[in-house]
């Protein structure tokens, strides 16, 4: 297992996302959030490919707490990269299981939600002039 330093989750978080990619073929691990106390998955198991890719979560259950990010591996053989913590879209709130959370990516005119195949819900969208 694999275990990060704590750290506080920002009061306004919304994802965690990091790159991998597998090192061996067939590699399999469990995202999970430790608070120091339990533990909880962010996926039950999630597949690294062949080449680099990013993963997105929902981490909003856990703002304001001091965790640490672990991977469990199920079968070894993936490499991590560029962890981070973001507030993607303000004022949009992830509702909903903590791996059901959209993707979310840089589009033609700026930041956008992308769901591929789990639903999702987000929170009303607040315009301010």
């Amino acid at each position: 297992m694999l275990e990060s330093a704590m750290f506080t989750v920002p009061d306004d978080a919304q994802t965690i996302s990091w790159s991998h990619r597998r090192t061996l073929s067939g590699t399999l691990y469990q995202p999970r959030i430790w608070n120091g106390t339990s533990e909880g998955n962010l996926q039950t198991n999630v597949h690294a490919p062949a080449s680099w890719a990013r993963v997105t979560f929902n981490i909003s259950t856990w703002r304001g707490q001091t965790v640490a990010l672990r991977f469990k591996t199920v079968f070894d053989g993936v490499a991590f990269d560029s962890i981070r913590v973001d507030n993607v879209i303000p004022e949009w709130e992830n509702v909903g299981a903590p791996s059901a959370v959209p993707e979310i990516v840089s589009g033609p005119t700026g930041e956008f939600a992308e769901v591929n195949g789990t639903h999702f819900t987000l929170g009303a969208l607040h315009h301010t002039d």
